[in-house]
């Protein structure tokens, strides 16, 4: 069996959403959007072990803690969500409506995800409407995703194109230019600059740039916890500054945690060698 084949398999017959409750009295729904990193290396291999064995959801260990409900999805195809979450779901519109109706009754709404997740944190949060979008790294077009060297690597948005159906590919736009969007950006990763060149007319989202080439989270991981738990009213005083990724950890989670997990990541490094 081809990759192709297990994920359309897994697609048909897979919900690829997973919602848990923690506390019923709170009045917030956080959704968390995997990324195209879902799994890795792109092979049949990489995704019998993340998808199928483990039933992997990114952001599944990290929680907004004052939401009631926790809504985790991801795309099989790795596609920026261009053919939803399963045969049942099968496009952005049909994602939507899910969406909306899983978040109806709540009166905070909060939306994560990085690169493709970060895309479609967005693209699906503007349009529900949510208090706050987390960024991380996301895509603002898609169209030079399609294609790389005259090959065609991204065979869903190809199809969308060739139906002339491309809606949601372009999505630094007025409608999504919304001041609940806080885009988390490395301004030396030579992907994220011309994603950041081309919404240079967003001129409502807070912008919180990193002084690193890493693409997806531009700082220490370690650190997502705590930034998770912020409101609007605190990220917004980080907006419009350039931080250094590990002295921004530092101030997010302390020193202390800061410096046992480079000695973490540092050990597992050394035992790759």
């Amino acid at each position: 069996m081809s990759l192709e084949e297990r994920q359309k398999e897994w697609y048909d017959s897979r919900d690829n959403y997973l919602i848990e409750y923690s506390d019923s009295a709170k009045s917030t729904v956080a959704i968390y959007f995997c990324s195209n990193n879902l799994f890795y290396p792109h092979t049949l291999e990489a995704f019998e072990k993340y998808v199928v064995k483990t039933d992997r959801y990114e952001w599944y260990g990290l929680r907004v803690k004052r939401a009631a409900k926790h809504i985790f999805v991801r795309d099989v195809y790795k596609q920026w969500y261009a053919s939803g979450l399963n045969s049942r779901i099968p496009n952005v519109d049909s994602l939507l409506l899910f969406l909306k109706h899983e978040c109806e009754g709540y009166k905070e709404i909060v939306a994560v995800g990085s690169s493709a997740g970060g895309y479609a944190s967005t693209l699906f949060g503007t349009m529900l409407n949510a208090n706050i979008c987390f960024n991380f790294n996301g895509q603002w077009e898609l169209f030079s995703s399609v294609e790389k060297n005259g090959k065609i690597i991204s065979p869903v948005l190809h199809r969308i194109l060739k139906q002339g159906e491309a809606r949601y590919m372009d999505i630094a736009k007025p409608k999504y230019d919304v001041d609940s969007v806080f885009y988390f950006m490395s301004s030396k990763s030579p992907w994220d600059i011309k994603q950041n060149d081309h919404a240079k007319g967003m001129k409502r989202i807070y912008r919180i740039c990193f002084n690193t080439k890493h693409h997806g989270i531009p700082f220490l991981k370690c650190s997502l916890e705590e930034l998770l738990q912020y409101d609007k009213k605190q990220l917004k005083e980080m907006s419009g500054k350039s931080y250094n990724p590990i002295l921004f950890s530092c101030k997010i989670s302390g020193v202390w945690k800061v410096t046992q997990f480079l000695l973490k990541e540092i050990k597992k490094r050394l035992q790759r060698c």
